[in-house]
């Protein structure tokens, strides 16, 4: 078995309002490129939203994943967000993942990166005082 870091690390990104409604179709880097031999492996991805107004705008297929890289490479995804994002109250959502320790290495040296699809493009409504929370809890395997 190949080493793992023996730390867990936890990172939080906060988008504003305009970060929100303009999350659709960019790619929004969570975990920086851990370097060569390195792969990123997250155990929780928990967002909160603190809601002044819900956001409007969502395709029926509209989703949420957490994927390593700009192309494919998809860990998980949260398909029901709509109703996260949606919301005028304070809510909050899980994506949990089970831990990959034999990872391949065509995803090294990746960045942990949160892609929002939405044919439907940009959100709309929300607040300004809309805040979102992604905390994601990984660790780094040397492979």
């Amino acid at each position: 078995m190949s080493e793992i870091n023996k730390y867990l690390s936890v990172t939080t990104l906060r988008l504003i309002d305009a970060q929100i409604k303009a999350a659709p179709g960019t790619m929004i880097e969570l975990v920086p490129t851990p370097g060569a031999n390195k792969v990123i492996i997250p155990l929780n991805v928990h967002l909160h939203l603190k809601s002044a107004g819900g956001y409007t705008n969502f395709d029926v297929l509209a989703s949420m994943a957490l994927q390593r890289g700009t192309a494919g490479g998809q860990i998980f995804t949260l398909d029901t967000f709509d109703s996260l994002l949606g919301s005028a109250t304070d809510l909050t959502a899980n994506m949990i993942q089970q831990p990959v320790l034999d990872a391949p290495t065509d995803i090294t040296n990746k960045p942990l990166n949160l892609a929002i699809v939405n044919a439907a493009g940009a959100f709309t409504g929300g607040a300004a005082a809309n805040i979102l929370w992604i905390t994601v809890t990984y660790w780094v395997k040397h492979v």
